[in-house]
């Protein structure tokens, strides 16, 4: 079975209503999502999943921005030296983003082993 996806087009009102979220659904998974960060900041649950809520943990958050705001900091002192040496070598570019990123992709590596 080929599962698929119908137009919305094609569908009568009744079954849009049913099939797709409104702002209210988004609104209850908000609460929950910022229960359960709650729960786990206060360390009271260590069972709750923080999977796709990084996001919305502050010590979390904040090292995202600062590994982000690394990143660029590196590729933005590489494309200035290159250009004071009228050089463009954007795989040293990519190189360099790549090794900011190690951390972030060693993370993303640990979380997968735990799914």
């Amino acid at each position: 079975i080929k599962p698929t996806v119908s137009p919305t087009s094609s569908m009568s009102d009744v079954v849009q209503t049913e099939e797709w979220m409104e702002a209210k659904d988004y609104d209850v998974i908000k609460k929950n999502n910022l229960k359960i960060v709650k729960h786990i900041e206060k360390g009271t649950d260590k069972n709750l999943c923080t999977r796709g809520l990084e996001s919305m943990m502050p010590a979390l958050k904040d090292k995202q921005n600062h590994e982000r705001q690394m990143a660029m900091k590196f590729v933005i002192q590489e494309q200035k030296r290159q250009r004071k040496k009228g050089i463009y070598d954007p795989t040293r570019i990519a190189e360099l983003y790549r090794q900011a990123n190690l951390e972030c992709k060693f993370d993303a590596a640990e979380r997968a082993e735990l799914d």
